[in-house]
């Protein structure tokens, strides 16, 4: 499994709303993942949050809901969390506001999952394994996000060898020597992050590692929104379409 994504997705949504294009593809972000699935089959995932400084999911139309149905099979959205600063209860980046409450936890993932559904017009466009903000989750968020409409199937941890989420040691050494880890009491599934594309500082460096994944085991790839502004985080991304197909 190839899995590319973006965390902290929004801006793409506002500038829909804030330009009249007639489609989606008239976007320069969504253009951009157009040409890279139609060049190498690759899928996105976008997890959204519902707001920053710029706007609110809740202003962006949803007359693109149609074309974004067309899509679903290989652009898809999920929850990361309300806005930057929300914090459900990270192990690395410790906060005294951080969220450690189920109904609070569903609560915010309702209200990003609604705008999502809204805007894209189909559950089919959920992607219902995400990366959350921080890599940030105790046990009861988790089970916040779990219980709520269209509500976590699972969930993307780190790239480096932090604890995530509510996840013990052990579960964590699983995680790290097979890239998966299921957890049968709450019945979810955990994908460890590959490759964090903005920390990689040439093309020659992402080319020797790409060539090194394991491909019998999950490989995730991802980003932030604001690196899409560089023109170097595309070429990366056509990179990894190149050599992973």
């Amino acid at each position: 499994m190839i899995h590319y994504s973006i965390d902290d997705f929004i801006n793409a949504f506002l500038d829909l709303s804030e330009n009249n294009y007639h489609s989606i593809w008239e976007q320069p972000t969504f253009a951009r993942f157009k040409e890279l699935h139609d060049t190498y089959g690759m899928s996105f995932s976008g997890y959204a949050f519902l707001r920053n400084d710029r706007g609110s999911l809740q202003q962006v139309p949803a007359k693109y809901a149609e074309e974004f149905k067309e899509a679903s099979e290989w652009l898809k959205f999920g929850f990361h969390g309300i806005e930057n600063a929300t914090n459900y209860g990270s192990k690395k980046f410790p906060s005294p506001d951080a969220i450690d409450d189920y109904e609070t936890a569903k609560a915010d993932y309702g209200q990003v999952i609604t705008e999502l559904l809204r805007i894209t017009g189909s559950e089919a466009s959920i992607d219902r394994c995400p990366r959350i903000h921080y890599y940030a989750g105790t046990l009861a968020d988790c089970r916040g996000f779990k219980d709520a409409k269209c509500g976590i199937t699972g969930l993307i941890s780190a790239e480096d060898d932090r604890e995530c989420y509510y996840l013990d040691a052990e579960a964590h050494t699983q995680l790290n020597r097979s890239n998966y880890y299921h957890d049968g009491n709450l019945q979810l599934d955990f994908y460890r992050t590959s490759i964090r594309l903005e920390n990689v500082a040439t093309l020659a460096e992402l080319e020797e590692m790409l060539q090194a994944l394991d491909k019998s085991k999950p490989c995730l790839i991802f980003t932030h929104e604001k690196f899409l502004q560089e023109e170097e985080m595309w070429e990366k991304f056509v990179l990894c379409g190149k050599v992973l197909g």
